[in-house]
């Protein structure tokens, strides 16, 4: 989550998905949607590389925090096969660390270790929710999620009653999304920057080795920071789609990310 902690992340989950009553989806989603983060830890921890074999291996480079590709065959699996069509990703692709792959990981982790509880359409919910958290998309990101759940739906048949479940489905992955980067519209900016500071080592790797990281790897990685948040455009950092927030409540969020 750009702005918080993975740690950070799963607390707030846990603490609920702030609307009334909590929904289980955006909790789930909120749950599983850091389980990889490739970068921080220099690969797939075991138990995820055990979950996911035979499905992703590291692309041809061999880097572990680079780019993965997905089997040829992950589609094999029905419960996968929902998750690459909610994020359009076909098999045998390429994705690296800043296309979506740590939100595909995490999603088929999820798929994987719910399958045998949760109904394929539930699955698309939590996949669709994850989804949403990969940051800094365009405005119309949230209108495009619409119209492939609408299509996956048809395609494998998953039971959404209505295009007005579908459009539910959306607003949540919204609540999820903005949610993941509260800390954006943090009134103190010493939270954001706090938060921040923690997430370094994601677009500097070599942070995470404390004991062995220069002075110039240091300056580095905070120049790099800087560059990011100066190019961050605030309209593609929190979304709202179908009145999901209203108006006022996403002018003022994006108001307080100037």
């Amino acid at each position: 989550a750009p702005g918080r902690s993975p740690r950070e992340s799963l607390r707030r989950a846990v603490e609920g998905c702030g609307c009334d009553p909590p929904s289980p989806v955006e909790v789930l989603a909120g749950a599983f949607h850091d389980i990889v983060y490739v970068q921080v830890d220099g690969g797939l921890p075991k138990r995820v590389r055990d979950k996911l074999a035979g499905l992703v291996a590291p692309a041809s480079d061999g880097t572990p925090s680079g780019s993965w590709t997905l089997s040829s065959s992950a589609s094999d699996d029905p419960l996968v096969q929902v998750v690459l069509g909610v994020f359009r990703v076909k098999p045998g692709a390429s994705l690296g660390p800043l296309a979506g792959l740590n939100e595909l990981l995490s999603a088929m982790v999820m798929a994987l270790e719910l399958g045998s509880v949760l109904t394929r359409k539930q699955l698309a919910q939590v996949a669709v929710c994850i989804c949403g958290t990969i940051p800094f998309r365009p405005s119309s990101h949230f209108d495009e999620l619409c119209q492939t759940l609408a299509a996956v739906d048809q395609e494998l048949g998953l039971g959404f009653s209505s295009p007005a479940e579908i459009e539910d489905t959306i607003h949540m992955a919204v609540r999820v999304a903005n949610r993941d980067v509260e800390n954006f519209a943090a009134e103190d900016v010493g939270q954001f920057l706090d938060n921040t500071w923690e997430l370094m080592p994601e677009g500097s790797p070599m942070l995470s080795q404390p004991t062995t990281y220069t002075i110039r790897d240091f300056r580095v990685a905070l120049g790099k920071m800087e560059g990011f948040l100066a190019r961050l455009n605030p309209v593609h950092v929190f979304h709202g789609f179908g009145g999901v927030p209203d108006g006022q409540a996403l002018n003022n969020l994006v108001r307080r990310v100037k």
